[in-house]
């Protein structure tokens, strides 16, 4: 089962009311298990670099099949396989990319960006709080 326009409508708006609450502009992907863009969001005044990380956020979490925020060992400075590399045009290992999961089969994934990475990684969560 992929997610649909609904269900990602219904992420979708969590994760913009979580990003006014903390007074963050962000953007906001969702994406199907087949890496398709289901639904975008960039709010008024978010940076143009938010656009592009929060969709490479997404389709990392998909590739990867694991949260980005989870990946931040691939990254360590001393022994890190990839360190060095936060994020390339293909890939981003900064968090805010989550799994969208119904019963433990993936359907899609959401990626989010324009705060710190840690408020990244809360609006994500908050996003999946149903």
């Amino acid at each position: 089962m992929a997610i649909n326009l609904e269900k990602a409508s219904q992420i979708m708006t969590r994760a913009r009311l979580a990003s006014e609450k903390m007074g963050v502009l962000m953007s906001f992907a969702i994406f199907n298990d087949k890496q398709d863009l289901i639904l975008f969001m960039r709010m008024d005044g978010s940076s143009g670099e938010s656009v592009r990380l929060a969709q490479l956020k997404a389709l990392t979490c998909l590739k990867l099949c694991e949260n980005t925020d989870n990946l931040a060992y691939l990254v360590n400075k001393e022994n890190g396989v990839l360190r060095g590399i936060r994020y390339d045009n293909a890939i981003s290992l900064i968090g805010g990319g989550k799994l969208i999961c119904d019963n433990g089969t993936i359907i899609g994934a959401i990626g989010v960006s324009g705060g710190s990475e840690t408020q990244d990684i809360e609006v994500a969560a908050a996003a999946l709080v149903s």
